[in-house]
């Protein structure tokens, strides 16, 4: 997975303002993840409605083991 974001101005201030390290690293996977629905729905990850929130939980699901996807899911 690449880390390609949606509006990546904003997903860098998040990023700096709360994590460091591999936290950091780990975290913006979240938003590769989230990348394509953003722009599907043309809004950032914190706009999302309850359905697409879903929608990205289930392909977070998918591409992501057990305890990934719960560290993942805390960040969503």
């Amino acid at each position: 997975m690449d880390n390609k974001m949606y509006n990546p101005e904003l997903k860098e201030a998040f990023l700096s303002t709360y994590y460091k390290g591999k936290t950091r690293k780990s975290t913006s996977y979240v938003f590769s993840y989230s990348c394509d629905l953003e722009y599907k729905y043309q809004k950032d990850l914190k706009d999302f409605e309850k359905d697409e929130l879903n929608e990205l939980l289930v392909k977070l699901a998918k591409w992501t083991t057990e305890n990934n996807f719960s560290n993942r899911f805390s960040v969503v």
